[in-house]
Parts: C-alpha cells; structure tokens; sequence
C-alpha cells in the first residue's frame, strides 16, 4: 500500500500540465505522459516480477550480523538513519496537536512570501545570439542609414571582453523578393543586426550582459534612431509563440487613426511601468505599426470609370503591375528547357517611367473595349501618408505592443502591472478586454494582454 501511494502522489503532480495549452502543452505533456506511465508500468513490475526473481535468485532466510568491510559500513549507516526517522516519527505522534499547529504556522508565513518570489515558467537559456533592429526616421533611405559606422555590419568583438563574434546587418542592402519574409525590416529606414556570441564556455558574460554592455555603448550614439534588442534565438521564439517579445499587447480594430491613439496611450503606459527604486521594469517597448510614411492615394471618381467599363479593382490592378510588378497579381513561371530550372518573370514599367510622382497620373488603364486611358481622366492622385505596413489577426487590423522584460526581473509580476496599465486605458477609452479567441465585430476598439511563456 505505501508503494502505492507514492506512486500515485508522484503521478498527481503532472496533473495541472493538462491545462496548459499551446507551446506549452506540446512540450510537457509528452514529457509528463512518458513518466506516469513509466511509474505505472514500474509499479507493476515491482508488484509482480521483482518477487519472483528474488524467490529465484536470492538464498533464503534472514541475515544474522552485517557482512564486513565497505557493505557493512553502508547497510548499519542505512539502519543508523532508519533508527533516527523512528524516533522522530514516534516524538510526533506524542506531539500531534503541536505538530499540526507548526506546519500550519509555516504555511501561513510561507502566504507572504508569495509577492517577494518571482514567476516564470520557463528558466531562460543561453543560446549564444541577439538581434538589434534599428529604426531611423520615416522616410530615411537606406543609402543614408547605411552610412553610419554604428550601423554597419562586419567583424565585431564581445562588448566589453574582447571577445570575437560574428554580426549579419540585414540592413545594409534592402530585402527584395522572398528574402524579405525572413527579415524584420519594414522599410528602407529600418534594419536588423544580427549578433552571434562564441560559445557560453568561452566567454565569462550571458547574452543578456552582452547585449545590455552593447545597449549603454550605443545608446545616445544615434540620435533619432529607435533601438530594439532580443536576446534569444529559436527556442526563446517558441516560447514567446514566435513573438519576439514575451510581452505582447493586441489590439483589434478597424479604424487606424483610432488604433494609433490607443496604441500610444498603451506605450506610455507600459513605458512609465517602473519599480520603487525608479529603474524601469520593461524594456524594448514598441509600437508595431508605424505611421506617417509618405505615400500616394489613387481616389478614383466611380462614376467616370463606371462610364467605361472600368472598376475599382481595375485601376488598381494596373497600378499596381505597371508599378510593382505582374507576378503581385499573376505569377508567371518560366522552366529552363536545358536546366530545367523554374524562374518568376516579372513584367512592369521602365524605371524611367515610375521615377516621378507625375508618372503615376499618366498610367494608361485598358478599358473592356480595348482603349487606352489615361489614370488621370478617372482617377486624382494626391499625397498623403499612413501605416507602413498593416497587419492582421481574425480578419481584424491589429496593432501590437510589445516589450521585453528589464534584466533581473521575473515575467509574472511584470505581466501582471502590463495588464493592470491595459485595463486602465481601456477604462479610459471606454472600451473592454475581451478574450483572444473571441474578436469582436469591425468598428471596435479592444486590447487584449498577455505573456508569452
């Protein structure tokens, strides 16, 4: 019977990994399943095959003396230490009351420890790389950006130990194509350096240390750039659900100018977010939509175009591949007949053509009829500016506040005030927090907060 209930003691324990969900779930319930059923199958065996080997190949009867030498020794301390917990064990059911009343006593002042142990589910693991990305003004070309010896890629050292490390500026050419999906750059002001450590044996600091020496070096060397750091690498993205930050604020919405206010009313929120002692308790804190990039707005007057069989989806279409490209619309592939190696062919205007902001008037749109018309008959082209590239989650627009938690601080308490900030603004924007898995219908304002374990 005592066997048993330790084993099932021991079971009870993986219990509460059943709730967990997500990452998380796929990563301790097989590691739980595989132990309770280990100590469900041992606790058979030891039940029923372990006696019958000893009935085998043990001799019979009892022992009279310990045998001597190292054996000895090790079974009369093992006896020593079996005497000790009978005596101990005898004093408290002498005691019982007394006893009861001490473990209670513990359990109590344990209670207020609660608020000075910090929380984190998951220990964090030295994977030898962090990641810079550098934001200069909107609008800065990426010729200008690059210029900056700050922001140069190349041989770098270990800041502060002299160590050799490998860094990849993401930033110094911009992504075309596929190449970039695999960057964070959202336009040509931004870019991404990438810094990878030598191995944690050969260099006396963590990442962390690394990237917060590297922090207060640079911080203040480019002024009017924005710099965002993460530490970590692939297992950190699988536990933040490939965030790069284990703090994430959403916020569903359709209106832009709308989810810009409640976006920045959440950053100063977060940012203010500091401990008595004054030091902040988030660092990185960031807006992903990013707003006032110059752009051109085709208006285009319905009823012209409607008069020659034209649509809006038309215009756009034909804007978009004089300008862009035909493979934004129809992708046409091309099979080497020798090498048999496929290549997109992309079909769209000389740059001559699309290099001055007139040029874009004087696109030429098919009509079904087969004429040629001129953008500017049906269409007004003005500046204005807006999001640099918007996002979305449950067909709904999202805006994303990120943060990292400040070195030395513990995830728990730093989600918990995260989302104590969140309820408060949405008190004072007079809307709610609903649940991620529930978005709300268009036209609404919500944040919803959370941490990524």
């Amino acid at each position: 019977m005592p066997i048993l209930v330790s084993t099932i003691t021991t079971i009870v324990v993986f219990f509460p990994v059943l709730f967990l969900s997500g990452i998380a779930r796929n990563l301790f319930l097989p590691l739980a399943l595989t132990i309770s059923f280990a100590l469900i199958m041992s606790f058979f065996v030891s039940r029923t095959v372990t006696p019958l080997l000893c009935m085998m190949w043990l001799p019979g009867g009892h022992a009279t003396q310990h045998s001597g030498g190292f054996a000895g020794w090790v079974i009369g301390r093992l006896e020593a230490l079996d005497d000790a917990y009978a005596r101990a064990l005898r004093a408290v059911l002498r005691h019982r009351a007394r006893t009861i009343f001490v473990i209670l006593a513990f359990f109590a002042a344990s209670l207020f420890l609660s608020k000075r142990i910090g929380s984190e589910f998951f220990p964090d693991s030295d994977e030898s790389q962090f990641s810079l990305v550098y934001k200069a003004p909107i609008g800065t070309r990426w010729r200008r950006r690059a210029d900056r010896p700050e922001a140069r890629g190349g041989g770098g050292q270990d800041p502060g130990q002299g160590e050799p490390v490998h860094d990849d500026d993401h930033g110094q050419r911009p992504a075309r194509g596929r190449t970039a999906i695999f960057s964070a750059n959202t336009g040509p002001h931004a870019g991404t350096l990438q810094v990878n450590l030598v191995p944690r044996g050969d260099r006396p600091i963590s990442d962390v240390v690394a990237s917060e020496r590297l922090r207060s070096e640079i911080q203040g060397a480019l002024p009017g750039t924005q710099l965002y750091f993460f530490v970590g690498g692939i297992v950190k993205r699988i536990l933040n659900f490939g965030s790069a930050a284990p703090i994430d604020v959403e916020i569903l919405g359709y209106d832009l100018e709308q989810g810009a206010q409640y976006a920045r009313a959440v950053h100063a929120a977060m940012r203010n977010l500091a401990a008595r002692d004054g030091k902040p308790l988030l660092t990185d804190v960031q807006i992903s939509r990013e707003e006032n990039y110059p752009q051109l707005d085709v208006q285009v007057d319905r009823e012209k175009a409607g008069r020659l069989g034209l649509t809006e989806s038309d215009v756009a279409q034909t804007v978009l591949t004089s300008l862009t490209g035909s493979s934004q619309i129809e992708p046409t592939q091309f099979t080497d007949p020798v090498s048999g190696n496929e290549y997109f062919i992309n079909v769209r205007m000389e740059d001559r053509f699309r290099s001055h902001i007139d040029d874009v008037s004087d696109i030429s749109v098919r009509s079904p009829s087969g004429a040629l018309v001129p953008l500017a008959a049906i269409a007004k082209v003005t500046r204005s500016s807006g999001p640099v590239l918007i996002t979305r989650k449950y067909l709904q627009r999202i805006v994303d506040v990120t943060a990292n938690v400040a070195p030395g601080s513990d995830l728990g308490p730093r989600r918990r005030r995260s989302s104590g900030r969140c309820a408060t603004c949405a008190r004072r924007k007079g809307s709610r927090r609903p649940s991620p898995a529930r978005p709300r219908r268009r036209r609404t304002r919500s944040a919803a907060c959370r941490s990524r374990p």
